[in-house]
């Protein structure tokens, strides 16, 4: 018979990006009650997803049990926040109409540069891929191409996303008429 630990106390270490207060509501360990691995994780998940909101995907939640100087058992989530991931490329495969210069004049994402950090050009943002995708399929249907499928945008994360920002490879698929 294993004795589950009673949670007396929540902490919360390195955050800066996200106040404590909103990851403090998506916590959702009872306090004074044993602790309830299935609690553990929707606590993580719905703090990653305050993150990825922010457009933080590459965020790093850890936690460990902690016992105080009163013998008392605290629960620890232990944050690792990572600068925003970065575009470095946005590559088209199968456009045989236009070229990649005039479909990166009707897609919203737009790969690092110079002056992203004022224009926000860089930033990897799930939504504007969607968007992306929809946009290509009105460009080619108003262009006469009424049998053209644009995939869903493929995005591959490089091994050193421990170092502040990933390179983003988008790959989007055409079937021109």
């Amino acid at each position: 018979f294993v004795e589950k630990q009673v949670i007396t106390k929540i902490v919360i270490e390195g955050n800066k990006k996200i106040k404590e207060a909103p990851l403090r509501e998506a916590i959702t360990i009872p306090l004074y009650q044993p602790l309830h691995e299935v609690k553990v994780a929707e606590s993580v998940e719905a703090m990653r997803k305050l993150y990825i909101d922010k457009k933080y995907y590459l965020v790093e939640i850890s936690h460990r049990l902690r016992v105080s100087e009163k013998g008392d058992y605290e629960f620890v989530f232990s944050i690792r926040e990572h600068s925003p991931a970065l575009i470095r490329q946005v590559q088209f495969i199968g456009n045989t109409v236009f070229d990649d210069e005039a479909l990166r004049k009707v897609v919203r994402t737009r790969r690092k540069s110079a002056f992203g950090w004022l224009t926000g050009a860089g930033k990897f943002d799930e939504e504007y891929l969607k968007e992306d995708a929809l946009r290509l399929t009105f460009h080619y249907l108003k262009s006469g191409y009424l049998k053209v499928q644009v995939e869903r945008p493929r995005v591959t994360l490089t091994k050193d996303k421990k170092y502040f920002f990933g390179v983003i490879n988008i790959i989007i698929l055409f079937k021109d008429s």
